[in-house]
Formats: structure tokens, C-alpha cells, sequence
């Protein structure tokens, strides 16, 4: 599984949040998501679920299932 960083950014955008916003309000790091958005870590599974529960979305909704 691989996560849908194209959904990602549509989402956190659609919701109005900035990656300093969407960090706070998935109390991870502003580093973290942007590293996740360029695709240069994968995102512990708790940091997803974080990322997820502040974008309102179920967590599957953030995978590409290949």
C-alpha cells in the first residue's frame, strides 16, 4: 500500500488547511507532513491515522491498493 499523496493534498486542500493548519490539527510535526507530501517518507501508520482523522476521512481513504 502506498499512500494517495495526490488525494492527500486535494483533501487537505478541499478542507481549507494549510500544511502548518493540518499539522496542528493532527498534532504532528509541519516537517512530517511535508515530507509526506513529497514523497520522502511513508508515514508511520499512527501519523496516517492522525492525518485522517484531521482531514475527516477514513484512513483507507488516503492508500492507493495496488
Amino acid at each position: 500500500m502506498k499512500i494517495n499523496i495526490e488525494k492527500l493534498n486535494w483533501l487537505r486542500i478541499e478542507k481549507g488547511l494549510s500544511i502548518t493548519k493540518l499539522a496542528k490539527k493532527s498534532k504532528t510535526s509541519k516537517a512530517t507532513i511535508s515530507r509526506i507530501l513529497r514523497s520522502k517518507v511513508k508515514g508511520r501508520p499512527d501519523t496516517i491515522g492522525k492525518i485522517a482523522m484531521a482531514l475527516e476521512v477514513p484512513v483507507r481513504e488516503l492508500f492507493i491498493y495496488e
